[in-house]
């Protein structure tokens, strides 16, 4: 399902490499409300990230390797000692890195968004894949953000990894499921936030409750999406 978002970030690096010191890529359901500044890199670092809101398919660091992680770090060619933990953000599980493709900053000389669409172009239609994705609808949907942990972790080594803060990317769709002390109080603290479905995510009842949106934002995001 999110092949195209895949392809759309290839050709986007290209076009920048010699154009930008960085490229920013955002999922379309992205709020912007402050200016991002971590996403200037500091020296030494090509990627900034933020890890899975959910571990769901996730592998966690405790676990063993599954099937379908062996094999895409078998077909991303990842060796183990390249492979490090982080903490995914709403149900604080401990996983061996999994990126969430919706907010990715890169150098575009390193070329790792094009390695990412290559590296999908190649896997997503083998057939041991395609087995597996019969078991469980969440593979295919996933597949592309699984295949991003494998091409990063082949080619990028791991103190090159920024962690982006948490007000970014923050997910507002999952608002309720973020434990009560580190949920944000106001959305004006957030930096970049991801809402999925608008109407879900502003028009549900707890949100407004658990969230408060001071003006003139409460009046922008009344204009632009009711």
């Amino acid at each position: 399902p999110f092949g195209g978002y895949v392809t759309a970030a290839g050709i986007a690096e290209g076009l920048a490499q010699g154009e930008a010191s960085f490229l920013v890529l955002m999922a379309s359901d992205t709020l912007v409300l402050q200016t991002p500044s971590a996403c200037r890199l500091p020296g030494g670092k090509s990627l900034g990230a933020c890890p899975v809101h959910l571990k769901l398919l996730g592998c966690g660091t405790n676990e063993p390797i599954d099937e379908f992680w062996r094999l895409v770090y078998q077909h991303c060619q990842v060796g183990v000692e390249k492979i490090f933990p982080m903490e995914t953000i709403v149900d604080e599980q401990l996983v061996r890195a999994y990126f969430n493709a919706g907010l990715l900053v890169v150098r575009p000389e390193r070329g790792l968004l094009r390695s990412w669409q290559a590296d999908f172009t190649n896997l997503y239609r083998l057939p041991e894949f395609e087995a597996i994705f019969q078991q469980n609808e969440y593979y295919a949907i996933f597949m592309h953000q699984a295949v991003l942990a494998g091409s990063v972790l082949s080619s990028l080594k791991p103190e090159e990894f920024q962690m982006l803060p948490f007000e970014m990317n923050y997910p507002l769709h999952l608002h309720t499921r973020v434990a009560v002390e580190r949920r944000p109080s106001n959305l004006n603290q957030l930096i970049t936030c991801r809402y999925e479905n608008y109407g879900e995510s502003f028009g549900n009842p707890e949100v407004h409750a658990s969230i408060q949106i001071d003006q003139p934002l409460r009046e922008w995001l009344q204009t632009h999406f009711e």
